[in-house]
């Protein structure tokens, strides 16, 4: 029925139809195109994983696709990247399904998201399908989106790193904040040379002295120095 319309179309003279029927004409055309691109993955889909090219003796569904339909093989490449998709992108394929999304809205939106980590491949699916069938500016929604999306991604890594480093210094009875520079016997040691005098009451060690002692660094003897008063 769907070839029997098609014919009539191709075969009338289109300069005698109105502008609205026109109009409808093309509109439905590239409903169904999106409609015979969903139905060709699922077929396609089901055809590669059960070798169905092999029984006529093609090695791949690419290859029976160019030598048995007689496309081209970037026409084969592209209906196995669809077929692909049916299990990687559903919201697309139920979109093309229902015919609210161009075949080529729908590619692109698929070819955007990839860029995504995959737990928010789904949502952004979403919001790109009800932008391209409710006919807005795709290319710029999508550069909106995928960039907030992926800006989105990168605070929740970094707000995930933290709270795993927070998780691990617990686990090592720790708590947050910079490690401590003197473990408690360096400590000791400095402060007991520190407080050394001799019988003229001037310190028996330097501050360079203690730092060598305990090896470190002067400024890390100075730190603990003045935080310890």
């Amino acid at each position: 029925m769907v070839r029997a319309g098609l014919s009539y179309l191709a075969a009338a003279d289109a300069a005698q139809l109105s502008a609205a029927t026109q109009a409808e004409s093309l509109r439905e055309m590239e409903q169904a195109g999106a409609v015979l691109t969903a139905a060709r993955a699922f077929v396609l889909a089901g055809f590669t994983a059960g070798q169905g090219y092999g029984d006529d003796a093609e090695y791949s569904a690419v290859s029976w696709l160019m030598h048995r339909t007689g496309i081209t093989r970037g026409a084969a490449v592209g209906h196995a990247a669809w077929a692909r998709r049916t299990g990687t992108y559903p919201k697309v394929l139920a979109a093309l399904a229902a015919g609210q999304v161009a075949e080529s809205a729908g590619r692109l939106i698929c070819l955007w998201t990839a860029k995504l980590p995959e737990r928010f491949r789904d949502e952004s699916d979403e919001v790109l399908i009800a932008a391209a069938a409710a006919g807005l500016g795709l290319e710029e929604r999508l550069a909106f989106h995928v960039l907030g999306a992926i800006d989105e991604f990168q605070r929740e890594l970094i707000i995930d790193g933290t709270r795993e480093g927070l998780d691990a210094a617990r686990a090592r009875w720790r708590t947050g904040g910079r490690k401590p520079k003197l473990n408690d016997r360096q400590a000791a040691t400095v402060r007991r040379m520190y407080e050394a005098t001799g019988p003229d009451g001037k310190r028996q060690h330097t501050v360079a002295e203690i730092a060598e002692a305990v090896s470190v660094h002067r400024t890390t003897v100075y730190d603990y120095l003045n935080k310890e008063g």
